[in-house]
């Protein structure tokens, strides 16, 4: 099944999902092996272009099976802040 022509550049999404989706389309997998890598559908994944925010689990599944990983990083506002938490 051909994945959605959308471009990921108008995707309206919050960034992080803009850029996976930009993943993605460069790696030139198809939603099906990412989503069995992953252990989604891959009618989950297309739901993340238009309908529905991924929730975190699902999401970081998806990016490993891109080969990357999710991690919290201080912003550059923050920078300067202690930002451990404690």
């Amino acid at each position: 099944m051909p994945r959605s022509k959308r471009k990921a550049d108008t995707l309206r999404v919050a960034p992080v999902i803009r850029s996976f989706f930009e993943i993605v389309h460069a790696s030139e997998r198809s939603y099906a092996v990412i989503a069995d890598c992953a252990g989604v559908s891959r009618e989950t994944i297309i739901r993340w272009q238009n309908v529905s925010s991924p929730n975190l689990s699902t999401f970081t599944a998806a990016c490993n099976a891109l080969g990357f990983d999710v991690i919290l990083q201080p912003t550059q506002a923050s920078s300067g802040a202690d930002n451990t938490g404690s």
